[in-house]
Parts: structure tokens; C-alpha cells; sequence
């Protein structure tokens, strides 16, 4: 039997030597750390969206391989240098109601030429065709004096092709003179992609052509179920006081037919949130008689109107080959992808041949924010051409408490009770000094 003081020292030296070797680990994972930006591989990049500054500097700060932004025309903050008069291509969310932001495209560009060393991309996106213009030009003042710029790779998106008539998503005019113009841009891959129209645009272009909303007002109704098919317990009591006012003004004009269906938009919204119960002081009469307290839905619901969700066919053969034609005599080149079209074997078929000349472009699947589709759902798309040509930007379907980790933090360690069995075994050591060595290879 060891004596007590061979055990202290034990359980004093153990967890000293134990920290040693993992800080060993990790300055070796350190070293041997890949590259994420190997093109021939991109199944291991990771991706963020950024709408603010403090967004972009966080991204960069974790060492997020790819940052996608929305570019639309706008004034930049007083308060970070910018001015009233002066409109520029400024970065915003997609349901911005107001053209502002404290970040430019300006600024993203050269905070992300800066950290060239991280490689960490950079993917934009325009929400109107009218900021191309000013846009190309600042990404060829950056690109073009700033000697790291040349490294970072840049997807600059662009809509070139109709995949529905009813689209309302922007298209450029001239697709083969602005393709001509972004390939010129040393360091910019042009990423071409389809005007689609899938999932719940019937909705958005239904409230937008009735002219009953302004667009104020339009973004915020679709914020609103946005959230509720996301997290409904995040709804806020003034979104459901504005979501009243907006019922009781349309209630008196529900017998004209263009302020048919935004009542109806309005007046299912309003009845979901009701029915979940998450926001009942907003919702209930102060003046009507107390009745017993219900607890909210412990399955809330998330959709509204479910029969007008659109479950399209896909990429078609003749939309496509203009694709192919437009894409031809380009070297370095990516398209731009909608997951909710990727679903049948033929989309992925007609697809799979903008690879047949180059098999290093690259795909760049994404999806709207109510889009159903997971990326189980694309798995027709990697069958067929693999994965490491595809980069994803989707997000989880919604956020359900049943995904969270409820587990308990499991107690500290006790080492006080260490026998004289307690020995740190050299073949630990060298299998992890083995895994660690091993790490580029495994997982880059």
C-alpha cells in the first residue's frame, strides 16, 4: 500500500501533468491547422451572415471561413462618419425597412482584405440590380490597391437567369456585360444564379402587389411570421399590438378584393399567436370578464397559411442551358443555388452538367428563411456530384427546446481519493501527440 504521501503527490502532480499535455495538444493543432480555403475541397467551410460591424468583427475573431452580406443602396450612421446626402452601398438585412447601416461594403471589404493571413471570404449579395454599378466600382478600388486582396477569396452573386415568370427577386439586364465586368476585378469569382420563385414568395408578392401595406408595414408583418415559424415565444407585445391595429384598419375594408388577403394574412397571424399563448396581456380585453388561466401550447404553432407554400419542380433543361451559355468561357466561376430546388432527381441532373467542362466550379447552396428544406433534402445534389464542390449557407429549420442540451454540468474531478493505481500511462501520451500530428490529415 503506497503511503499518504506518495497520494498527495499524486493528486497534485497528475492534473499538472494532465494540463501540460493538452496545452501541448493544442499548440500542435495550432501549427498544423489547414487551410480552409482549399477550393478543391469545400465541405469543411464554415459560414456566418453579417448585417452590422460588431457582427463583422466577431466573425473575424472566430475565424469564420466564409461572411456573407446583403448590399443595398443606403447612408452610412452619423456616428461612424457617414452623411445624410450621401448614399452608398451599405450592408442590411434583408427585411431592413430603413436604407441605414453603420457598415459599408467599403468598410467590410478592407476589414477582410486586412485579415488576409486567416483567409476568411467573402459573399455578397445585392438586393437591388441599381447598386451593381457603385458596388463594382468600390470592389475595384479595394481589390485593386491592396496587395493581400489578391488571397481572400470573393463571391460577388448575381441573379442571370428567370427560373419563373412571377419572380420578384432582382435580375440584371445584361447579364453577358456584367459578367464581363466582374471577371475583370482581380481577386472577384463571379457566382451566377436563377430569379427563382419557391417556397412562401407566393405570400410575399401577393402582399406586395395589393398595395394595402406600406413597406414598412410589410416587412414587419413578415418579420413577425418569420418569428413565429423560428421561435414563437420570441414574439413581442408590440408586434402583436401592431398586428390589431393593422386587423381592426383592414376589418372595415375586408369586402374590397385588394385588401382580401392581407386581412387574411393578418387575421391567421394574429389567431396563431393567440392560440400559442405566449403573448396574452397583448392580446386579451382589459375590458372583458376574467376567465381561468390556460398555460401557452407546448406545441406551438409555427405556419400560417400552408397551402400556399410552393413546391416547385426544380431547375428545368432550357434553364440551364443558358446558364451554360452564359458561362462558357469563364475559368473561374460559381453558381448561386436554391435548396428547395434540388429536391428531384432532374434538378440535380440538369445541374450536374454545368460541371461536365470544369469540374472545379463551385455551388453555393442557400435557402430563405421559411424554406422547409433541410440539407438531407440536397442529398440527391451529392450523390450526384459529390461534396466537395458544394458550399452550404443554411441555417437549422427552427429552434425547438426539445434540441437544447438540458444535461447537468457533471461535478469537478476529485482527486483526493487517488489509489496507487493511479498512474499516467505513456501510451495516452502517445496516441494523443499520434491524433494531434494527425489532425490536417483527418479532418482537412
Amino acid at each position: 500500500m503506497m503511503p499518504y504521501g506518495y497520494k498527495w503527490m499524486m493528486a497534485k502532480v497528475a492534473p499538472m501533468t494532465m494540463s501540460m499535455i493538452f496545452f501541448v495538444m493544442t499548440f500542435l493543432i495550432k501549427e498544423i491547422s489547414c487551410d480552409h480555403w482549399d477550393l478543391g475541397d469545400l465541405s469543411h467551410v464554415s459560414w456566418s451572415p453579417v448585417t452590422s460591424r460588431h457582427e463583422l468583427h466577431s466573425s473575424l475573431e472566430k475565424g469564420v471561413s466564409l461572411i456573407q452580406v446583403s448590399v443595398d443602396n443606403g447612408t452610412q450612421y452619423l456616428h461612424t462618419g457617414g452623411d445624410l446626402h450621401s448614399f452608398l452601398p451599405i450592408v442590411v438585412g434583408d427585411e431592413d425597412s430603413s436604407p441605414t447601416s453603420d457598415l459599408t461594403l467599403q468598410y467590410a471589404l478592407k476589414q477582410v482584405t486586412a485579415k488576409a493571413n486567416k483567409k476568411t471570404g467573402l459573399h455578397i449579395k445585392f438586393l437591388r440590380t441599381g447598386i451593381i454599378t457603385q458596388s463594382l466600382d468600390v470592389l475595384r478600388e479595394v481589390m485593386s490597391h491592396n496587395v493581400n486582396a489578391i488571397d481572400v477569396p470573393v463571391f460577388l452573386e448575381v441573379n442571370v437567369v428567370s427560373a419563373s415568370p412571377h419572380t420578384t427577386q432582382p435580375l440584371v439586364k445584361d447579364p453577358h456585360q456584367t459578367i464581363q465586368i466582374i471577371s475583370k476585378i482581380p481577386g472577384v469569382t463571379p457566382v451566377l444564379g436563377w430569379a427563382t420563385y419557391h417556397g412562401n414568395d407566393k405570400v410575399w408578392k401577393s402582399l406586395a402587389d395589393s398595395g394595402v401595406l406600406t413597406r414598412f408595414q410589410l416587412l414587419r408583418v413578415r418579420r413577425i411570421i418569420e418569428t413565429l415559424w423560428l421561435n414563437p415565444t420570441t414574439i413581442k407585445d408590440t408586434d402583436v399590438r401592431f398586428l390589431n391595429l393593422m386587423s381592426n384598419k383592414l376589418e372595415s375594408q375586408a369586402n374590397e378584393p385588394q385588401h382580401s388577403f392581407s386581412h387574411l394574412v393578418i387575421s391567421h397571424l394574429l389567431s396563431a399567436i393567440k392560440t400559442n399563448g405566449y403573448n396574452g396581456k397583448a392580446i386579451e380585453d382589459p375590458y372583458s370578464p376574467r376567465r381561468a388561466y390556460r398555460p401557452p401550447r407546448k406545441d406551438p404553432i409555427r405556419e400560417i397559411l400552408p397551402d400556399y407554400y410552393i413546391n416547385t419542380e426544380g431547375y428545368t433543361e432550357s434553364q440551364v442551358d443558358q446558364m451554360i451559355h452564359l458561362s462558357k468561357n469563364l475559368t473561374n466561376v460559381g453558381f448561386a443555388l436554391r435548396a428547395g430546388m434540388l429536391k428531384t432527381a432532374n434538378s440535380t441532373l440538369q445541374i450536374s452538367r454545368l460541371l461536365r467542362d470544369d469540374s472545379s466550379r463551385l455551388f453555393i447552396v442557400s435557402k430563405r428563411k421559411m424554406d422547409k428544406e433541410k440539407e438531407t433534402d440536397i442529398y440527391n445534389l451529392f450523390d450526384r456530384i459529390g461534396r466537395k464542390n458544394v458550399l452550404l449557407e443554411m441555417n437549422t429549420l427552427y429552434i425547438d427546446d426539445k434540441d437544447k442540451d438540458l444535461s447537468r454540468v457533471p461535478a469537478p474531478r476529485d482527486f483526493s481519493s487517488l489509489s496507487s493505481e493511479t498512474t499516467i500511462s505513456s501510451n495516452f501520451i502517445i496516441l494523443n501527440t499520434i491524433l494531434a500530428l494527425s489532425y490536417k490529415k483527418i479532418y482537412c
